[in-house]
């Protein structure tokens, strides 16, 4: 099989060293760039998969590439990369836009999936080294979380207000974000325990509140696999990826406010045979989004789709290649009409 490369452009490249093990409780993972490509090649590499990381850019192959190390950004460095003769560019299209000017997306969230053409969608992994409730704590309802960046917390859910009306349900908010700047790689740094959640009595996964909601179509649903892994009960703002992997009213609770958080927050502390039932649940969904599952994934796509594509791409001649460019880049500015359209 072609040789897979995982592109971190040198800007991006982590200062502190890289682990040789994916299930390691790095805190680099906690961020996209790392988590879509390092952690990627790690566990694909242990799975028997010819791919190499790095940050000089092959002048031939396959290349996967966070979208943020395939062109310029706010002006963090100069250049894009571009596909050639010789170079198939994957877009790993992440928070971000589908990059235009790449062979084909993957993405991590079924909308994005729906709505650009050559794209993949693959769940975003799991949080390393997931440490899960502990059992000990038995039917104890006390304390709630936010694992995430803080940018994306509601101003409501940082509010003493919130603090206060979990005390009065007899509950404490624990503070599991962090604050970190992508344009600042000094500042990816992670002490907050994301991979922790022996304490943590249900998960709070809210984004957004009040009328308005965009649906974040390009967000992953990575706190609810974490928290199916971790047996943990979840509420979640609403959003289209945790929409479209629910199966049943056990998979969450989705609320659009503080009220309907707070409802949800006394109907759990209230209904310990729900939480339990949500838990079984829970166990039994995760089974779909283990590293290993995904693992599995991300071989399927690489040798069914990824890997032929790129050998019809050689096959191809210079005018043929550059329709292909020109398609592709018209199709995107297209496609983004259509997703400000719906919203």
């Amino acid at each position: 099989m072609e040789k897979i490369y995982f592109y971190i452009h040198p800007y991006f490249w982590p200062k502190a060293p890289i682990p040789d093990n994916a299930n390691t409780d790095w805190p680099g993972f906690g961020h996209g760039i790392y988590a879509w490509t390092i952690q990627t090649q790690l566990r694909l590499a242990e799975s028997g998969v010819d791919c190499e990381l790095t940050s000089k850019l092959p002048e031939r192959g396959v290349v996967f590439a966070h979208r943020e190390c395939l062109s310029a950004i706010d002006g963090l460095f100069e250049g894009r990369v571009t596909r050639s003769a010789s170079r198939y560019i994957v877009d790993i299209s992440a928070d971000l836009k589908p990059y235009p000017y790449a062979n084909f997306h993957v993405v991590q969230n079924v909308f994005q999936e729906r709505l650009y053409a050559n794209a993949s969608y693959i769940p975003h992994w799991p949080q390393p080294a997931l440490i899960p409730r502990d059992a000990n704590r038995g039917e104890a309802f006390v304390n709630a979380a936010y694992f995430g960046n803080f940018k994306n917390l509601p101003d409501e859910l940082r509010s003493d207000a919130w603090a206060r009306q979990l005390d009065a349900l007899d509950m404490i908010w624990l503070e599991k974000y962090q604050k970190f700047k992508i344009q600042d790689p000094d500042s990816y740094e992670c002490d907050v325990g994301w991979n922790d959640f022996r304490d943590i009595d249900v998960i709070i996964a809210i984004r957004e509140l009040g009328g308005g909601h965009s649906g974040f179509r390009h967000k992953p649903a990575s706190k609810l696999i974490n928290a199916w892994l971790a047996g943990i009960p979840i509420i979640v703002g609403r959003e289209y990826q945790y929409r479209a992997m629910r199966r049943s009213e056990l998979d969450f609770i989705e609320v659009s406010s503080i009220d309907e958080a707070l409802s949800a927050l006394r109907l759990l502390k209230n209904n310990r045979d729900l939480v339990r039932r949500m838990v079984d649940n829970g166990r039994i969904r995760s089974l779909e989004y283990t590293a290993d599952a995904t693992t599995k994934k991300w071989r399927s796509l690489i040798e069914g789709t990824i890997v032929p594509a790129y050998q019809r791409w050689l096959r191809l001649g210079a005018s043929q290649r550059l329709a292909s460019l020109v398609s592709d880049v018209c199709g995107s500015h297209v496609r983004r009409v259509v997703a400000k359209f719906l919203g």
